[in-house]
């Protein structure tokens, strides 16, 4: 809804700043607004166009603006070899003194034909990023692009089924996922947590301990990303 203050919600990039004055001045302060998407030394707005050099344009929060690939806007028209230095910010942030949070981020990156063909490329990558926003671990090696998983995760049946104490719970990942299998009663009350964090792709299995849970049919669910299954099984005494 625009406010991040749900648990877990995503945190989207706030301010992408040029920072070409890093090397001088009060660095605390000069580095807190570039942070918060001002000029670094005077803590004034960015302007469309201007950047830090004059108080005239619109107010940004991204330095260059414009759509390098179509040509339009406010772009960066030095030669793609000269030096670059950015500061990008996320948030807002609502931390306490000493607090510790987990943030997970994804760098995405990829290498084109030329440096407008690269940029294409990853905006693809990002697209299709967005279209499954719980996960973000992919394959990236030096020398190729974001491998991207494709076709869905898969919960096997458990085995033995029915049992009497342990079975065993299959599943397997397209790719680098963040998944949670749990089991549930018939009243709908989680027993047991079995598996959770990011996991690579490929087969992977669990056990289930039920000894100290009564007869009954229960049921394990797995979330991958987007994906959910369901299966049940049967505890026997």
């Amino acid at each position: 809804d625009g406010s991040v203050d749900e648990p877990n919600e995503r945190l989207r990039m706030t301010a992408f700043v040029g920072a070409d004055d890093v090397d001088e001045g009060n660095m605390t302060n000069l580095y807190y607004n570039h942070l918060k998407g001002l000029c670094g030394h005077t803590g004034e707005p960015i302007r469309d166009g201007f950047g830090c050099e004059q108080n005239v344009g619109p107010v940004t929060r991204f330095w260059y603006t414009g759509d390098p690939v179509a040509r339009t806007g406010w772009l960066d028209d030095r030669e793609p070899s000269s030096d670059k230095y950015f500061l990008i910010s996320s948030g807002p942030f609502d931390w306490l003194p000493n607090e510790k949070q987990a943030i997970d981020f994804a760098v995405i990156w990829a290498r084109g034909a030329d440096n407008l063909d690269s940029i294409s490329r990853v905006r693809d990558i990002a697209d299709e990023l967005l279209k499954t926003p719980d996960y973000f671990a992919v394959n990236v090696s030096s020398r190729q692009e974001m491998d991207i998983p494709t076709g869905n995760p898969q919960l096997s049946p458990a085995y033995p089924d029915p049992f009497r104490s342990r079975t065993n719970i299959g599943y397997s990942l397209p790719g680098s996922i963040k998944i949670q299998l749990e089991v549930f009663n018939l009243l709908g009350n989680r027993v047991r947590l079995l598996d959770s964090g990011f996991k690579s792709g490929g087969e992977h299995r669990v056990t289930f301990d039920a000894s100290g849970l009564p007869s009954g049919i229960y049921f394990y669910t797995m979330t991958a990303g987007a994906f959910g299954q369901t299966r049940k099984m049967v505890v026997v005494k």
